[in-house]
């Protein structure tokens, strides 16, 4: 089992951020792989960066089937996808 954590900066306050992760039409427009599903276990809103929010998701108890590379591509490129959503 391994552990993986990405960062993004999204063009959007702390609210926004969160309203994205838990609205379904949102997480339909930027979560990657189609058909993917989660849950939001933590939410630690902290101050705004400047010009929006540094999202951070850690994935925790990834199988060793799975690389740690493939997942931190496909989550790279799902936070892309949700700051593209503010952009």
């Amino acid at each position: 089992m391994h552990t993986t954590t990405v960062s993004q900066h999204v063009p959007a306050g702390p609210a926004e951020v969160y309203r994205a992760l838990l609205d379904p039409s949102a997480l339909a427009r930027w979560r990657v792989p189609a058909g993917m599903t989660g849950k939001v276990h933590e939410f630690d809103a902290r101050e705004a960066v400047p010009g929006g929010t540094e999202v951070a998701i850690v994935h925790e108890n990834i199988p060793d089937t799975i690389p740690a590379t493939d997942n931190e591509l496909g989550t790279r490129m799902a936070l892309s996808n949700l700051a593209a959503l503010f952009a």
